[in-house]
């Protein structure tokens, strides 16, 4: 799928609107089915192995105004007009209503388990991304003319990576050069562009962004999570120990968060001191826990 997106204004988003956006994949879905049929299959087995076991006959109940008496239904033991032979359990003998209660609930989730299990099996074994593959079966002069609902990552990725943006102007300060030869301003986001590059998370340095009508912004750097096609803007403090950097900031990250974009969820930050720089296993981490 070769098309040009390439114009671009600020906006809350790199891919324009008209484009998929969303990724397909079952496995999710497929792993918590995964974990249902284990436990169906526990309630099965829990019934092949107990039930013999468990008394025969049923529970029967009459309510006496708050109270309730059990009593043991026998259809082995019927009388002369054919009727279960019914016996009163007594209060000392309650364990024996438990038994056939459950017993009762046992045989109703049996059947209940089997049903949905019949269900689910098949699920398990459908093709994890089925509109990619029928993407991927098409001819390429045919992917060409079509919009898919679904492209796979590698084309997602191709796709986000070609954006081409105007950058925030770099004026006479101090430079520093990544691993891919881009500008940045200090090295501390020199180490987080190469940690990114290392880890293959895509990323864009000083995208401008609208958060604000007529408002533009340049955040350190707007990420995707190619695992859930998600972009996050991370953001570095780097300068909390100067007052007035951390009231300027301090009102930025508000504003961020004014415009939606939460902790955890679609902005991350780290921060370094004039005496504590950042240390790269935090970059790593943050890395690992928001980005893969």
């Amino acid at each position: 799928m070769k098309k040009n997106y390439n114009k671009h204004t600020p906006k809350e988003s790199v891919i324009p609107n008209q484009t998929v956006i969303v990724k397909e994949s079952l496995e999710p879905i497929q792993s918590l089915i995964k974990e249902r049929i284990l436990f169906l299959e526990r309630i099965v087995q829990d019934y092949e192995s107990s039930f013999q076991h468990m008394p025969d006959g049923s529970l029967g109940v009459i309510k006496h105004g708050n109270r309730y008496q059990y009593y043991w239904k026998q259809p082995n033991h019927a009388s002369s007009d054919n009727l279960p032979k019914r016996t009163y359990i007594k209060n000392s003998e309650i364990s024996l209503a438990s038994s056939l209660a459950q017993k009762s609930y046992l045989k109703q989730a049996y059947s209940l388990a089997k049903k949905e299990l019949k269900l689910l099996y098949p699920l398990v074994d459908l093709d994890k991304a089925p509109l990619v593959s029928l993407y991927h079966s098409l001819p390429e002069f045919r992917q060409k003319l079509i919009t898919p609902y679904a492209i796979p990552d590698n084309e997602f990725i191709d796709l986000w990576n070609n954006i081409s943006y105007h950058k925030h102007d770099m004026y006479d300060e101090t430079l520093f050069i990544t691993n891919r030869n881009e500008r940045v301003r200090s090295k501390i986001e020199v180490n987080i562009a190469n940690m990114l590059d290392k880890y293959n998370v895509p990323y864009k340095y000083e995208y401008p962004m609208s958060l604000v009508k007529g408002e533009t912004i340049y955040p350190d750097f707007l990420c995707l999570n190619v695992r859930t096609r998600k972009e996050i803007i991370w953001e570095h403090f780097g300068m909390m120990d100067d007052i007035g950097y951390l009231r300027k900031n301090y009102a930025k990250l508000q504003s961020y968060q004014l415009h939606g974009y939460m902790l955890g969820k679609n902005l991350i930050t780290t921060f370094e001191t004039s005496k504590q720089p950042l240390d790269s296993r935090i970059i790593k981490a943050t890395i690992e826990t928001y980005l893969m």
